[in-house]
């Protein structure tokens, strides 16, 4: 990187400072001789890279980009409970939330994280958790109560690799099916999975103009290799910054608040617990417009389809994916995936791509509800589909091939480790050379 060598032994020497001279001296020396020993050993071309384009970007990891999206976003509270790879930002938004006005809360268990979250949300600041499977799995029937109550949410899991305990420092993507399907009944949420550590800040943003738009939870699904995962970012990722903010209730003359009132797009203004005419208590039970328990066959069918109604709004604020070499292919077989696998993929289509092979890409960030018109015009653009995922059944790929009425090629590495650029490279190749219509 060009880097000048006093600057970087003087970042050595304050890195280590809090410790003993020699431990000073000895990391002085460590560094020195690799870079020597890199300076006689290996021929690299140096990048020039001036001081006014560092000072464009910022190095951070999904976990730190996702905090900035929440605070950027508006969160005001935050409850959670430790656990790997999610503790990161349990302690980032602890320490930042005082400093924009407000509350960071380390709970006794998820469930509880999860009830707080929906409380503080109930009276009306922006809120959210995070966790990874095992307390994701914890949190489900508070999730339904989000959903019931229609009360806007944003829940992280930083998926790891499962199920129970499974390997806490170990990837995998199998959570998708759980953050769709997870809660008893049919209880409707939004899932977004960011792709690389720009999403992160940019999908949580996202998440919450959801959340607070259509009054119902969002997950948002990272893993283990992104939320730890470091980048580069550009700074002019942080400019010019717009959130959307639910639509509060104002009262007018005598009349009282209707919570539930069915409209047409399902979408109803929340009071603030305290406003005069605005009291209502948002009930897990089946309710009627007012939300009064009422379980009558009409009131339920209304009410369910009315959560479900939602959804499709959803589209209004996010289109939910992004095409890679889209209008440009030379092959019938293109790729889908979803979360982490973007990055590994995008280096692979590179190198074939260097061999006059151009292969298009639809990266899906937009779960659920799935972008199915756009998957479908995808599909018909070429004759073969690609899934590549970490997990073991293909979770995508399975809700794709309904979509889509044909079979997908199934791609799965359910090792704990990301997919490497090469070893797509060569299972793509052999995909091509093969010819196989199907999976």
């Amino acid at each position: 990187m060009n880097l000048d060598r006093e600057i970087v032994q003087q970042f050595a020497r304050q890195w280590f400072a809090a410790k003993s001279k020699q431990t000073v001296a000895a990391n002085t020396k460590a560094l020195l001789s690799g870079w020597d020993y890199l300076q006689a050993t290996v021929s690299y071309q140096r990048s020039a890279i001036s001081k006014s384009k560092a000072e464009e970007s910022l190095l951070l990891s999904g976990n730190q980009a996702l905090v900035l999206g929440a605070l950027a976003a508006g969160c005001r509270f935050f409850a959670g409970y430790p656990i790997t790879p999610a503790s990161g930002i349990l302690e980032s938004m602890i320490k930042e939330l005082p400093r924009f006005g407000g509350i960071g809360l380390q709970t006794e268990d998820e469930m509880a994280a999860i009830g707080a979250a929906i409380g503080a949300s109930y009276a009306g600041k922006k809120a959210m958790t995070a966790t990874s499977g095992p307390g994701f799995s914890l949190m489900q029937e508070m999730l339904g109560l989000a959903s019931m109550a229609e009360i806007p949410l944003v829940v992280v899991d930083a998926q790891r690799a499962g199920p129970s305990t499974g390997m806490p420092t170990k990837m995998e993507q199998g959570d998708l099916l759980m953050a769709i399907h997870g809660s008893h009944g049919e209880g409707p949420r939004l899932v977004l999975a960011p792709a690389n550590v720009q999403d992160c800040f940019a999908l949580t943003i996202k998440a919450f103009d959801l959340a607070e738009a259509l009054r119902m939870p969002v997950i948002i699904l990272t893993d283990l290799a992104l939320a730890q995962r470091t980048a580069s970012v550009p700074a002019t990722l942080f400019d010019r910054v717009e959130v959307i903010e639910r639509e509060s209730w104002r009262q007018g003359g005598d009349q009282a608040y209707v919570p539930y009132q069915i409209t047409e797009d399902g979408v109803n203004p929340m009071a603030i617990p305290g406003q005069a005419q605005g009291m209502y208590v948002p009930t897990g039970l089946e309710h009627d417009i007012h939300g009064h328990p009422n379980y009558s066959p009409e009131m339920h069918a209304k009410m369910s389809e009315k959560r479900h109604r939602k959804l499709q709004k959803a589209f209004k604020i996010y289109k939910g994916y992004e095409l890679f070499n889209a209008y440009n292919s030379q092959t019938d077989l293109g790729i889908i995936s979803w979360g982490s696998t973007e990055g590994p993929i995008l280096e692979a289509l590179e190198t074939l791509a260097e061999n006059h092979i151009r292969i298009p890409l639809m990266q899906v960030k937009l779960m659920n509800p799935l972008p199915v018109a756009a998957i479908r015009d995808f599909a018909e653009s070429v004759s073969r589909i690609v899934v590549p995922e970490h997990n073991y059944t293909g979770q995508l790929a399975g809700l794709i091939e309904p979509a889509i009425q044909r079979r997908v090629l199934r791609l799965n590495k359910v090792e704990g480790i990301p997919f490497y650029p090469a070893e797509l490279a060569e299972k793509i190749m052999t995909l091509i050379r093969a010819g196989l219509p199907y999976g």
